[in-house]
């Protein structure tokens, strides 16, 4: 009270229980961050940028080492992971599943990381959340295939996979996939056939694709990950779940194609409204404002 504080901003480590045993203690504003990039290190407390390359990640200079590739040795003998090399890379937090919850508890501010993102990503994320929140309070929460699809639209402007951080309890295990550490997406579906500049896609759930996206493959070989994308030149309905997609011919498609986990990292319609949202003045929010002029004589 002696400092005029109005609102706590709390660590990214807070589960939803601490946070309304927080809310029980204190009657000032909470900010609780929802969504966005999280640190595998307790927040301020990550040193290994500095010990590596000098960058000091408490003072905003953060060279992402938990991003790189790491080996694990134990008593002098290196563990084989397969495909799992990003060992410390996280996922990304995506809190929209407790939104509900975090109102009720009463939380006041909702915060979505935005830097170093497109205006795409926030525009994105911003809809999303705002939209949650508008329906809890009309007592008509989104359903689990609405939180879904959510999820997936935000996850092809920006996300290294989805998982709700700290806020459920702490399971590093799952928090941490390991096998990738920048954007993929939203996994679709598998390569099931290739043939030249062509590949068969068995899809795991029925999704509109176009010509313009983008999708990027991943699969394993000789225990790396091979990483590969294009976009859609053209496709071809067979059904729900299986459609024949054509790149463009400079992509070298290949037997080992087959198995490849598929995601969708680039939904040009999408992208394509969001800037709308952000660019065309015909969307933008308008606020009523009253103003009164006085005018006196002589006066400027």
């Amino acid at each position: 009270d002696d400092l005029k504080m109005k609102r706590f901003v709390l660590g990214r480590e807070n589960s939803l229980s601490e946070i309304k045993l927080i809310r029980e203690q204190t009657d000032k504003e909470l900010e609780v961050f929802v969504h966005g990039a999280l640190c595998v290190s307790y927040s301020g407390q990550c040193f290994t940028s500095e010990a590596i390359g000098g960058r000091s990640a408490n003072r905003g200079q953060c060279a992402q080492s938990c991003r790189f590739s790491y080996e694990m040795i134990v008593d002098g003998e290196k563990i084989n992971h397969g495909d799992r090399n990003y060992l410390v890379s996280p996922q990304d937090l995506c809190g929209i599943a407790e939104i509900p919850e975090l109102i009720d508890i009463g939380v006041q501010s909702f915060k979505i990381e935005g830097r170093l993102k497109t205006p795409e990503y926030v525009a994105s994320a911003a809809q999303e959340y705002r939209l949650a929140i508008d329906k809890h309070f009309s007592q008509n929460d989104l359903k689990p295939i609405e939180i879904e699809n959510a999820k997936q639209r935000m996850a092809t402007t920006y996300s290294r996979g989805f998982y709700p951080g700290w806020l459920n309890g702490v399971n590093h295990q799952e928090l941490v996939n390991g096998t990738y550490s920048n954007h993929r997406g939203y996994e679709i579906g598998r390569i099931s056939k290739t043939e030249q500049n062509q590949i068969t896609l068995e899809l795991s759930h029925p999704i509109e694709l176009s010509p313009g996206d983008g999708i990027k493959w991943s699969y394993l070989e000789k225990g790396q990950t091979i990483e590969g994308g294009a976009q859609i030149y053209s496709l071809h309905k067979v059904s729900a779940k299986l459609c024949k997609i054509e790149l463009q011919r400079d992509i070298k498609i290949q037997n080992n194609f087959v198995g490849a986990k598929v995601y969708l990292n680039h939904d040009h319609v999408l992208k394509k409204n969001l800037l709308k949202s952000f660019t065309d003045k015909n969307q933008f929010k308008k606020i009523p404002v009253s103003f009164k002029i006085v005018v006196e004589i002589n006066h400027p």
